[in-house]
C-alpha cells in the first residue's frame, strides 16, 4: 500500500472486489469445506513428516527431533498416503485451475473498468517480490498465474469487451460435487477398514446351506 500511488491502489481494490463481486472466494471455501475431512488427513500426515505453521525453527532446534519424525512420518504416510495422493494430484491441481482461471477474470474486470493500465503498473510493480516457482508450482498447484502471463493478458484483452455470464451451481451440481468428495475420502480411506473374518459354517451364510 505504501509503494502503490492511489491510481494503482484503485486497481488492485477493484481486481479484489471484482472477485467478491463474483463469488470467488464463497466458491474455494466451498471446495475447502466439501473436501474437509481429505485436508485434516493430509495435515495429519504432513504434521507426523514434521511440518509445522508460524515461527520457523533453527536446524539446531531441528536436528536432535529429525529421528523421530523420519520415524512418524514414515507410519503417517503408510496410512494416509491415498489422501496425499489425492489432495496433491487431484484436489490441489484443480482448484488451483480454477483459482488461476479467477484470476485473470478479475483482471479483465479491472481492465473494463477502466483501470487497465493502473494494474499494469500495480503488477509490475510486484513483479520483482514475485517468488520463484517450481514448474509443478508454475503448471498445476499454483493459486496465481506469474505475473508475466497475467501482464500479458491484460495487455491483450480489449476494454470494449462484455463480461461473461456468471456460472452459477445448482443444487444439482452442488450435490454431484459432494458426492465427489465423498467417493474420493471413501478411497482414502478404504485401506483403514478391517476385514471381517467371514466362517462358512455361519447360520446366516447362505454357503451353509
Amino acid at each position: 500500500m505504501q509503494n502503490l500511488d492511489a491510481a494503482e491502489l484503485q486497481a488492485v481494490i477493484a481486481h479484489e472486489l471484482a472477485h467478491w463481486q463474483r463469488g470467488d472466494p464463497i466458491a474455494l471455501r466451498m471446495v475447502w469445506a466439501f473436501s474437509w475431512p481429505l485436508a485434516v488427513t493430509y495435515h495429519v500426515g504432513m504434521f507426523l513428516a514434521g511440518a509445522r505453521y508460524g515461527t520457523p525453527q533453527t536446524p539446531a532446534d531441528v536436528a536432535p527431533q529429525q529421528g523421530n519424525r523420519n520415524v512418524l512420518a514414515a507410519v503417517g504416510w503408510f496410512f494416509l498416503w491415498p489422501t496425499y495422493i489425492l489432495i496433491r494430484f487431484v484436489i490441489g491441481p484443480a482448484t488451483a485451475y480454477g483459482a488461476r482461471a479467477m484470476e485473470y477474470e478479475a483482471d479483465a474486470a479491472v481492465v473494463r473498468a477502466g483501470l487497465g493500465g493502473a494494474l499494469l503498473r500495480a503488477l509490475e510493480r510486484i513483479e520483482p517480490f514475485e517468488p520463484p516457482r517450481t514448474a509443478w508450482e508454475a503448471v498445476l498447484s499454483s493459486s496465481h498465474p506469474p505475473m508475466a502471463l497475467r501482464v500479458e493478458a491484460i495487455e491483450n484483452l480489449d476494454p470494449d469487451s462484455e463480461a461473461p455470464e456468471h456460472i452459477t451451481l445448482s443444487k444439482k451440481a452442488v450435490g454431484s460435487l459432494f458426492g465427489l468428495c465423498a467417493v474420493l475420502l471413501a478411497i482414502a480411506l478404504a485401506h483403514l477398514i478391517p476385514n471381517i473374518p467371514v466362517h462358512h459354517h455361519s447360520w446366516w451364510n447362505p454357503l451353509y446351506f
